[in-house]
């Protein structure tokens, strides 16, 4: 039996390694601006990762600052426009896209399954804006817990639990949604996906201030919805393509969109194992 700290507070339990998603959201803006939601993630081994992805987070910001700044929590949008601790003032933009760039590469290195749901938000016009943008968040947070259990099922008995990014007031749709997925009527649905078989617990919630790897998500993230909206900006979203893992049969347009981009590249698409 296999024991694992989590983030240095309560501990992991498995009998196989444990896997652990971590996924933040993209998009929540103002529709004018933001028309697409995005949720994207990787999938870690905590055995044998995670250590290396954090001091290779400390890594690339030392870099910037050009001091130990461990603290520091990269914010894809405050990074993009030179806010708060990524003052435009003193770091050029091209430095602050390299440091970006940098956090993405990480999935490379590492070779990170990458996980992304995106929802048109324009397509439902339904409710308010806070409504709709629950309504998004929950079918984005389904594409990637579809994603993520089709690919541990390819992973003998592994395990995966996901951690997302904590934002308070759409906290309830996400977990709502997981609630969902595993309940009878979903089961009765398809019991072709459901219910989970690899991903376990409920979902975790933790602030990027208290998990590093939620950064790495927050750069995919980030970009992802960037390139959607063809805002690219010097971001180099071609990067995660060949960790791009879709399952086949499950794919929305948007996902069949990035599919096209950087045609050269492939990306992993998986096919549903009975668990």
């Amino acid at each position: 039996m296999r024991w694992l700290r989590a983030f240095g507070s309560g501990e992991l339990l498995g009998d196989s390694f444990m896997r652990v998603a971590f996924l933040d959201d993209s998009g929540l803006g103002k529709l004018e601006h933001d028309p697409f939601v995005v949720i994207a993630g990787v999938v870690v081994n905590m055995d044998s990762q995670l250590k290396a992805i954090e001091h290779r987070l400390s890594e690339i910001k030392t870099a910037f600052f050009a001091v130990q700044s461990d603290d520091v929590v990269l914010h894809g949008t405050d990074i993009l426009w030179g806010n708060r601790t990524f003052d435009k003032n003193i770091y050029s933009e091209d430095k602050r896209l390299g440091l970006l760039n940098d956090t993405i590469a990480i999935i490379a290195e590492f070779n990170l399954p990458v996980v992304m749901g995106v929802v048109d938000r324009r397509l439902r016009r339904i409710g308010n804006e806070k409504e709709r943008i629950a309504y998004a968040l929950k079918l984005a947070s389904a594409r990637c817990a579809l994603a993520i259990e089709a690919y541990m099922r390819n992973q003998g008995s592994e395990t995966c639990m996901l951690v997302y990014e904590d934002t308070p007031c759409y906290r309830k749709a996400i977990r709502d949604q997981h609630k969902v997925l595993n309940s009878e009527a979903s089961s009765a649905l398809s019991a072709t996906y459901f219910p989970f078989q690899r991903i376990v617990h409920n979902p975790i919630f933790w602030n990027k201030s208290e998990c590093a790897l939620l950064q790495v998500a927050d750069s995919a993230a980030f970009t992802f919805t960037r390139t959607f909206r063809k805002l690219g900006s010097g971001l180099d979203a071609k990067v995660m393509k060949p960790f791009m893992v879709l399952v086949n049969n499950l794919v929305s347009p948007q996902e069949e969109m990035l599919g096209d981009m950087f045609p050269d590249i492939k990306i992993q698409r998986v096919e549903w194992r009975k668990a």
